[in-house]
């Protein structure tokens, strides 16, 4: 087998293909014959080159049939193509793209100047073992070249495979971000049979939504369970979701179990769960003692006041706050804390699980009431939204309108330059918080609070204007709102842009408004999701 070109590329990378001054023997030459006239007969059009190699053309690509003349039962057959790679690339990106997919590949690759070598090795006694794999061969080379050409374009062609495998996965979420499936799943699998436990996850993920590999259950299943393994709790609570959805509900039970044993941002969602197996009996015995004391338990990993396990307590009639629990904050809480405003903010903090805290009423109180104590304003609000709060175990209307009112007075003074006083007051008209109700008083400063650009003004008196059918003026204000990050008033934006409120019917405008809010923790996010599938947004994501 004598080539010009291809002979300086095998003897230089000592390629596999047979030595080309060798010759084959009578048994070899026999199974060549028969190699070609099997491949005349699948329609293939073979024919033999000066060397004497067998070769054929498919979709306009020219592929190799070569058999090694040092090999007799079995015989070595090799199949192969090559492709140049033109002065794009460098020659030294090309090698490094090549060893990175010659790792994993059962197609083996070999990289010259501005060519490279796809090659895929068969041991067989007759032809028919190599006509049968002709096709899934040819599969597999070209998976292999669209593979090179996705790890080339993807940026990682000149990285350290063996040093920068966390660089070289941010690309990949990155590109997955961006939904360029084919770079990012390159580069998933890439890493993941490497071995590489963080790239489980993303293989999951590509397997479960199709990106860029087709759709598997089985395989999404199976890189999921390593990611477990590896110690990538989040996957044990997708895992099982999974099962959960299809009723699988003992294997849900024990999925949600490796989640909820170990530290993770699921931990509170996959005790919920198991609560809520246990209260239903879901594959399990019934249980309302367990399914409590796992709610409870869920409740001390919450970084969500209106938390799926709290609003489950609610529901049963379970005492979930007691009021000997709320007290001051001591000395020790308040050291380091040098204003009003910190303490509110911490408040803050612990009453919405923000900065990475676990939700604790008691500490919420303790620190708004120090805030307004020092007559900090929103911790005033603040205190007199406790009093009436059903979260908080207090139902004391009459300590709820004293703290509004001393707020009142401090806002009452600056309404007419400050948006954050016209809406606290609005709000405290439109629901008798500390003064008598008065719906008109409550949307004039609304109004004003809107013509500020205070955001909560903005979403209000969007609401008054939607329920007046004053759709036009209503678009305005939720769009105001929703441009400076009101969650609610994303919702409401979307909704208008797929009814045709006050402006013309948008699909891709909802479509936007919507995901943005479903993005976020606000009470309409799930009602956001839902639209997104009525809508066929064909964002699998959700």
């Amino acid at each position: 087998m004598k080539k010009t070109f291809l002979i300086v590329l095998l003897s230089v990378l000592a390629f596999n293909v047979a030595l080309a001054d060798k010759e084959l023997n009578k048994k070899q030459l026999a199974l060549r014959s028969e190699i070609f006239t099997a491949l005349g007969k699948e329609g293939y059009e073979p024919d033999y080159n000066k060397d004497e190699e067998i070769f054929f053309t498919l979709d306009d690509e020219k592929y190799y049939v070569a058999i090694d003349y040092r090999r007799e039962d079995p015989f070595l057959v090799t199949i192969y193509n090559y492709f140049t790679y033109g002065d794009e690339y460098s020659e030294d990106v090309m090698k490094n793209c090549i060893n990175l997919v010659n790792q994993f590949k059962t197609v083996k690759l070999y990289c010259y100047d501005q060519a490279y070598i796809y090659e895929s090795e068969l041991f067989c006694l007759d032809s028919e073992p190599v006509i049968n794999s002709i096709k899934p061969v040819i599969e597999q080379l070209l998976n292999a070249r669209n593979e090179v050409r996705n790890i080339i374009n993807s940026g990682i062609g000149d990285m350290n495979f063996t040093k920068e495998k966390d660089k070289i996965l941010e690309k990949g979420k990155s590109f997955f971000e961006k939904e360029e499936y084919e770079k990012s799943s390159a580069i998933f699998k890439m890493l993941a049979n490497a071995g590489y436990v963080p790239s489980f996850r993303y293989m999951g993920d590509s397997y479960k939504l199709g990106a860029g590999v087709e759709k598997s259950t089985e395989k999404m299943i199976s890189y999921y369970e390593k990611a477990i393994e590896g110690g990538d709790f989040w996957c044990a609570y997708q895992l099982a979701k999974y099962y959960y959805e299809n009723e699988d509900y003992q294997k849900a039970y024990n999925t949600f179990l490796k989640c909820a044993s170990n530290e993770n941002d699921n931990k509170s969602n996959a005790l919920y769960m198991m609560g809520y197996i246990h209260e239903k009996g879901l594959g399990i015995n019934k249980s309302l003692i367990q399914a409590i004391q796992l709610y409870r338990k869920s409740l001390q990993y919450s970084t969500r006041l209106e938390s799926d396990a709290r609003l489950a307590l609610m529901r049963l009639g379970e005492t979930v706050e007691r009021e000997e629990d709320f007290i001051d904050a001591t000395k020790t809480m308040l050291m380091g804390i040098n204003t009003a405003k910190e303490m509110y903010e911490l408040g803050n903090e612990y009453e919405n699980g923000l900065n990475k805290r676990y939700v604790s009423l008691p500490k919420a109180y303790a620190y708004y009431k120090a805030s307004a104590d020092r007559n900090y304003t929103r911790g005033l609000v603040k205190m007199g939204e406790i009093f009436i709060s059903k979260y908080y175990p207090f139902a004391d209307k009459v300590k709820s309108d004293k703290y509004y009112q001393r707020a009142f007075k401090v806002y009452d003074q600056i309404k007419n330059a400050n948006g954050e006083a016209c809406y606290e007051i609005g709000y405290m008209y439109m629901n008798g918080l500390g003064i008598k109700q008065d719906f008109e008083m409550a949307k004039q400063h609304f109004k004003s609070g809107a013509m500020m650009g205070d955001k909560n003004c903005c979403y209000e008196y969007g609401l008054i204007c939607k329920n007046e059918l004053e759709f036009p003026e209503a678009f305005q204000n939720f769009t105001k709102a929703a441009e400076k990050g009101h969650e609610m008033a994303m919702y409401e934006l979307a909704k208008l842009y797929e009814e045709g409120g006050g402006t013309n019917t948008d699909r891709a405008k909802a479509i936007e408004w919507y995901k943005k809010c479903s993005e976020t923790n606000c009470s309409m996010a799930d009602e956001a999701r839902m639209a997104l599938k009525r809508l066929n947004s064909n964002d699998e994501k959700f």
